[in-house]
């Protein structure tokens, strides 16, 4: 035999040894079982070896064995060392397989991101035949870690034949969690790319479900139907648990609800709002589907909640809808147990804290917004990031909220500046960017040598990105102190305090070049509740637009707790955003993505990476020298925030159909809410 065949067969054992490795969880011997192959033994023998494929090759191997170690940050340093696009085809192989994952392991978005473009679509059929579900099931989470839910979701579908039928339910169930989270522009986009069978009937399933508010009856007709029509798909026999609960859940939701919302006191209204969607979505879906279901309403905005609960007991509920301030749903947290099922609307400030089987939380968290804020960052690139913020408790909470996100994604806040009614956005902008101590710094060298100097200040160079989380008057005035202090450049990334949620081109050109998180219902505005809501308060639209949608998705949660909480993964879409539920019962809403340009937000794709620029005019502030004061800007007097309530901004007046503590029976028509 040639020394060429003897290597080659050498190379293919390492190669084998290596895709066990990467495929199976537990510990597997080394490539090669030599005492001397230790992590650092090889990569000391790879910063020696003369040609490239023998580098790559120890270094691969040493990320193999760090791997089976459980190191995956080791790993990764190693393997970002390989020059990836200079492998040889089977060494390319080896190489995608130990990086997919650990990039899973490690949840790393910007990674599996650089990965993605090089996984194909038969990139596992590359590997052994036995090996090859296992290489479909990572390289389907890569893509999923990438935001590429519907190409993680085709892999899937086209590996479908390889795995035994139980696994292959597993399989139907994850494919319809990544496409039910996909955006309907890329499930559209692949319908029209995609040529097999199976994956066009999962894609006209997914769109006939992909309509935000769609009753339980609605959605139980779109599956029979679907049923029908695609007799022959292998999910039709066996629908995923999911869709499978939806059916079944038709028969069984709460026929008598109470609804317990402050109608009186300091949160009375933002309570009329909530009560004013959940009314009008009742009222809705009566319109399209008939069922018994009793409204019951309790005024809870005086006393003791506690008292007012006995009064709710009193009525046998199916389930309690309710209370607003988190005070009252504290006190429903210190129960040792609950008899019927309650939706909160507010969190508990301490997530991990133990609560009650039956307590359920759901609101309009900005810990929601700041989580997808430091996916999104991580996402586009951007690792280190300044933050400004309100000064006070809640802007501390969604500091930490910002912080605990972007660490675990590896990101880093390099530092944060706070406003308040004393303190000018001046100064805090000028602090954050480094200006003030660039002038200290010019000051003092004037001092120290006694004369004049010519000086121009300069920002620090060191951040990716800023985050802001401002009411829209005062980032209307943080964004142009942006760019008078030299950061034009930087991207901006705000919550959805930042806009009205009402268009208004001429007052929000300053924020030109923002992105930002919102609900569905103010930016997609497709919602037909939304457009009724519109029409029937004109003068509380805008105002209090969030609060309508968070009463319209408490009746839409109202029939879907069981689901959220008995099928793990499964996803409501409601209109203030897609609502998934996590071990602790609290409810995540995951939002949209918009940027201003012209003064007008403009709907960004989620699974994409934005690359316009961050300013309307294509300049680059950083490299102008501004001349005089920067533009005036008031103090933070209105971002004042209500500390009580964290379902959303504090309404104002409105009017609930109704008398608190009466019935609201059940009736189909057109009744306005």
């Amino acid at each position: 035999m040639s020394k060429f065949s003897v290597s080659s067969r050498v190379a293919a054992l390492a190669f084998a040894a290596l895709l066990v490795t990467a495929c199976t969880p537990g510990p597997v011997k080394p490539t090669v079982s030599t005492a001397a192959n230790t992590p650092e033994s090889l990569i000391a023998a790879a910063q020696k070896a003369t040609q490239a494929n023998e580098r790559d090759r120890l270094l691969l191997q040493a990320a193999d064995i760090l791997q089976q170690k459980t190191d995956d940050h080791r790993a990764r340093q190693v393997l970002k060392s390989v020059t990836a696009d200079q492998l040889t085809p089977a060494l390319k192989d080896q190489y995608l397989l130990l990086s997919m994952r650990s990039a899973i392991n490690l949840n790393d978005v910007a990674w599996a991101q650089d990965l993605a473009p090089s996984l194909s679509p038969d990139l596992y059929t590359h590997y052994p035949s036995d090996k090859q579900p296992q290489a479909a099931l990572l390289e389907s989470k890569t893509l999923a870690l990438a935001n590429q839910q519907v190409q993680a979701a085709a892999i899937l579908v086209a590996a479908n034949s390889l795995f035994p039928d139980d696994q292959a339910h597993q399989n139907r169930n994850q494919i319809w969690r990544w496409l039910e989270s996909a955006s309907s522009d890329a499930l559209a986009q692949e319908a029209k790319r995609s040529s097999s069978y199976n994956m066009q009937g999962w894609l006209e399933l997914a769109m006939a479900l992909h309509q935000a508010g769609q009753s339980l009856d609605q959605q139980s007709r779109e599956i029979r139907q679907w049923q029908q029509n695609w007799a022959n798909h292998p999910a039709a026999t066996q629908l995923p648990d999911e869709l499978a609960l939806i059916v079944s859940l038709v028969q069984q939701r709460p026929e008598r609800l109470v609804l317990a919302l402050p109608l009186s006191g300091n949160l009375a209204d933002a309570g009329k709002a909530i009560l004013e969607g959940f009314v009008g979505a009742f009222y809705q879906d009566q319109r399209h589907n008939d069922h018994k279901t009793r409204i019951d309403v309790v005024d809870t905005g005086s006393g003791d909640f506690m008292q007012h609960y006995k009064q709710i007991m009193a009525k046998s509920p199916d389930l309690v809808i309710g209370p607003l301030s988190k005070a009252s749903v504290a006190e429903l947290a210190g129960q040792p147990s609950l008899p019927v099922p309650v939706l909160a609307l507010n969190y508990l400030d301490n997530p991990s804290a133990t609560t009650p089987d039956n307590l359920f939380q759901f609101g309009l968290s900005p810990d929601d917004d700041v989580r997808q804020i430091a996916e999104r960052l991580r996402r586009d690139g951007d690792k280190k990031v300044l933050a400004i913020l309100p000064t006070g408790d809640w802007g501390d909470r969604v500091l930490q909220a910002f912080q605990d996100s972007f660490v675990q994604l590896d990101g880093e806040v390099l530092d944060n500046s706070r406003f308040a009614g004393d303190d000018t956005l001046k100064r805090a902008v000028a602090n954050l960017l480094g200006v003030t101590q660039s002038r200290d710094r010019a000051i003092q060298v004037e001092r120290t040598i006694g004369m004049d100097v010519k000086f121009e200040p300069r920002r620090r160079q060191d951040a990716d990105a800023i985050v802001m989380v401002a009411s829209p008057p005062v980032a209307r005035q943080i964004k142009p102190l942006l760019e008078f202090y030299f950061a034009g450049d930087l991207p901006v990334y705000a919550t959805s305090l930042v806009y009205t949620g009402k268009p208004n081109p001429q007052r929000d050109a300053d924020l030109d070049g923002v992105r930002f998180t919102d609900l569905p219902w103010v930016l997609a505005n497709q919602n037909p509740l939304r457009k009724e809501v519109q029409t029937t308060f004109p003068s509380l639209f805008g105002q209090y637009d969030r609060l309508f949608a968070m009463g319209a998705d408490a009746y839409l949660l109202s029939s879907r707790l069981p689901l959220l909480k008995q099928v793990q993964g499964s996803m409501v879409d409601g209109a203030t955003g897609l609502l998934t539920m996590d071990d602790s019962r609290r409810i995540h809403r995951k939002l949209d993505w918009a940027i201003f340009r012209n003064g007008t937000p403009q709907l960004l794709p989620a699974d994409q990476t934005d690359t316009s620029a961050p300013t309307s005019d294509n300049t680059n502030p950083a490299q102008q020298q501004p001349a005089g004061e920067p533009p005036e800007a008031s103090s933070a007097n209105d971002n004042t925030v209500k500390e009580d309530n964290d379902a959303g901004n504090s309404a104002g007046d409105g009017t609930a159909n109704g008398t608190a503590g009466q019935p609201l029976p059940a009736q189909k028509g057109t009744t306005s809410p």
